[in-house]
C-alpha cells in the first residue's frame, strides 16, 4: 500500500476520510438530512432509469458477457454502476444519522422501514417547532432571533398534526393557485412506507404488513356492500374519468375500483404507524406520553394498538 505524502497510507486516510464523515453525518440538522433524503431518491430514479437503459440496447441472451470498451452502451455501464455507488455512499450516511438519534433506531426496528425512510422521518417531523407568528415579517424569524413576542415553539402534542402535515388527513384538498397544505416530500415518504408495509404483509415479521392485510380485506368487504358509493359519486362528479377505463366501470356501480381500495388500507396503516411514531418520539423528547386521542379521552373508545418494539430494551 502506497502512502501519502505525510506517511499516512492510503488505506488509513479512506479509514480517517470515512470516521470523519461518520461524526460529520451525525451532527447534521434536519435541513441537510432533508436534502439528502431527496438526493438519495432523485440518484435512485437515476440509477433505474440507466438500468432500464442499458436492458434496452443489450441483445437478448448477452445480458452476462462482459461489456467490450468500445461497444456504445460502454458508457452507460460506467453511469449506471457509478450512479449505483453515490446511491449505496448516500445510503449509508443516512444510516449513520438515523443510528444516532434513539427515535431513528427505533423507527429501524420496524420490519419494513430502512435507514433512508428512518432519516426523512426524523429530517421533516420536528416534534417542538419554532413558530412565528408575525404575519408582517417579511421573512419568518428563529428561535434565537424572535421578531415578536408572540412566536413560540410549541409541542406536536396530536398525530393529527402530523397526519395533516403529511397530507393525509380527510377532507384535505389544494385548489389552484392556493398553496400546498402540507410537506409534499413527506406525502411522498409516507406512500413508500405503506408501499414497503404491503409489500412485506406476508411476512412473520411485519407488525404492519398483518394490520395492513387485515384493512384492505376489510376495506374490500365494505366497498362490495356499496358503503362508499357516496365517495363514488363525488369522484364522477369532480374529475373527468373516461368512460373507457376500468376505474369508471367501478366508480358508475357505486364501488370504488381496487387500486383505490388498496390505497385506503395503506393509508389506515401509515395513519397508524404514525400516532406510533408520534407517541414514542413524544416520550423521547419531553419524558412523559403524549395527551391521550379525543376518542380515547372523550368518547371512550378503548381499543388503542400500543407501539411495537417499545418500551426499547
Amino acid at each position: 500500500m502506497s502512502e501519502m505524502p505525510n506517511g499516512v497510507s492510503q488505506l488509513e486516510a479512506i479509514h480517517r476520510l470515512r470516521k470523519d464523515l461518520k461524526d460529520a453525518t451525525k451532527l447534521i440538522g434536519r435541513r441537510e438530512a432533508r436534502y439528502l433524503v431527496d438526493a438519495y431518491y432523485q440518484i435512485q430514479e437515476m440509477r433505474k432509469a440507466s438500468g432500464n437503459q442499458i436492458r434496452s440496447v443489450t441483445p437478448k441472451g448477452e445480458e452476462e458477457r462482459p461489456v467490450e470498451p468500445l461497444e456504445p452502451h460502454a458508457i452507460l455501464d460506467w453511469y449506471n454502476t457509478n450512479t449505483e455507488l453515490l446511491e449505496n455512499s448516500l445510503k449509508k450516511a443516512l444510516s449513520w444519522y438515523a443510528d444516532s438519534k434513539p427515535l431513528g433506531v427505533w423507527a429501524q426496528s420496524i420490519h419494513g422501514i430502512g435507514p433512508v425512510i428512518s432519516a426523512g422521518l426524523l429530517a421533516h417531523i420536528d416534534f417542538n417547532p419554532w413558530r412565528c407568528l408575525n404575519k408582517d415579517a417579511k421573512k419568518k424569524c428563529k428561535s434565537d432571533a424572535p421578531c415578536s413576542e408572540f412566536c413560540h415553539f410549541e409541542k406536536i402534542t396530536t398525530v393529527g398534526q402530523i397526519w395533516s402535515f403529511a397530507g393525509l388527513s380527510v377532507g384535505q384538498e389544494w385548489h389552484k393557485g392556493e398553496r400546498r397544505p402540507w410537506n409534499a416530500q413527506l406525502k411522498t415518504l409516507c406512500w413508500k412506507i405503506g408501499d414497503c408495509f404491503m409489500k412485506t404483509y406476508n411476512s412473520e415479521k411485519s407488525f404492519y404488513g398483518k394490520i395492513f392485510a387485515e384493512r384492505w380485506e376489510l376495506e374490500k368487504q365494505r366497498n362490495e356492500q356499496n358503503q362508499f358509493a357516496d365517495q363514488a359519486k363525488v369522484k364522477l362528479e369532480k374529475f373527468n374519468i373516461r368512460k373507457s377505463t376500468d376505474a369508471y366501470k367501478s366508480y358508475s356501480t357505486g364501488k370504488l375500483p381496487p387500486a383505490h381500495i388498496l390505497a385506503r388500507a395503506e393509508r389506515y396503516t401509515v395513519k397508524l404507524f404514525l400516532s406510533h411514531y408520534h407517541a414514542v418520539g413524544y416520550e423521547m423528547q419531553f419524558g412523559e406520553k403524549p395527551p391521550k386521542p379525543f376518542v380515547v379521552e372523550h368518547l371512550g373508545h378503548a381499543h388503542v394498538i400500543p407501539p411495537p418494539n417499545w418500551p426499547m430494551p
